[in-house]
């Protein structure tokens, strides 16, 4: 071949070289149209979504640091109930702990009893007169009326405890009843007689009794303490409504604080939940506007 064909045959080749990259380009440019066809309405598409999330995420915020605002305000209504109610309690058990010795004591002396003791006072056909007063004295706290007895000299009608003492001795329950006493609900009526006509006798004192029965020493403490434990109860009484009040207003706030945390517990998550939606709308909007810009560019 010579020289002259071998440059007609070159100058044919890169005309078709040319060509053939001229109808590349433009494959390549109808596939970049096609492409920017399909990408800017999905850019499009994106940005509004970006516009309404981030909104969503604007309002979402607003309810949350109002909702944090008034589990704030409602946590210190609940902490000021729980401390009135703390201070009513604290209150209250330090005016009843001054009773509380004086009932041990008489639990005490009630346990130290034995069934034999209860039997020799319910034997004696003559007691003492220290012991007759003390059971006079148990059976109107247990409520048991008197006896109306003749008095066979004078002929005249008299109360009698002695009877009723005998027959609460023989109930086999009888130091339990004791024990299980209602000291928190004696009638006004039971305290004033006992008050009265008991505790204003020299003799109603354990030392004394004691000289003629360890029984009736026992029983008498346990009057004693009954006396000083509703004296304090009384005082206390008023103030234990009013724990209970406090209380219940304490328990109805702290039920209601618990629902608002649990309110704001889930806007938070929904809020959490929103700002990754966010996050993952706004890279996807990113991207395409990658997409976008290299297609153009090109």
């Amino acid at each position: 071949m010579s020289r002259k064909q071998e440059e007609i045959v070159a100058t044919r080749n890169r005309y078709v070289a040319g060509l053939e990259k001229l109808e590349l380009a433009a494959e390549q440019v109808e596939q970049m149209k096609a492409t920017l066809t399909i990408l800017k309405p999905q850019l499009e598409l994106s940005a509004r979504q970006t516009v309404i999330t981030m909104k969503e995420v604007e309002n979402e915020n607003v309810t949350v640091e109002r909702a944090t605002i008034l589990v704030k305000q409602e946590e210190e209504v609940a902490n000021t109930k729980a401390e009135i109610a703390g201070a009513l309690k604290t209150e209250c058990e330090a005016e009843l702990a001054v009773a509380i010795p004086i009932l041990e004591d008489a639990l005490i002396a009630l346990n130290t009893l034995k069934p034999t003791d209860i039997t020799l006072v319910k034997a004696m056909k003559n007691p003492p007169d220290t012991i007759k007063l003390v059971m006079a004295a148990v059976c109107v706290m247990l409520g048991v009326p008197p006896d109306r007895t003749i008095d066979p000299v004078t002929g005249k009608k008299f109360t009698d405890y002695w009877g009723p003492s005998k027959r609460i001795l023989g109930d086999m329950n009888f130091l339990q009843n004791l024990k299980d006493y209602d000291k928190d609900n004696i009638a006004p009526a039971v305290m004033q007689v006992i008050k009265k006509t008991y505790m204003t006798d020299s003799s109603f004192t354990p030392h004394i009794v004691a000289k003629a029965s360890s029984a009736a020493e026992g029983l008498c403490k346990w009057v004693r303490a009954m006396v000083s434990y509703d004296e304090v109860a009384k005082v206390v009484a008023p103030k234990k409504k009013k724990l209970v009040e406090a209380q219940t207003e304490c328990d109805e706030a702290e039920a209601f604080l618990n629902e608002k945390r649990q309110t704001l517990a889930a806007l938070n998550a929904k809020l959490a939940a929103l700002n990754d939606s966010l996050r993952q709308t706004l890279q996807k909007k990113l991207n395409l506007e990658t997409e976008v810009a290299t297609c153009t560019a090109k």
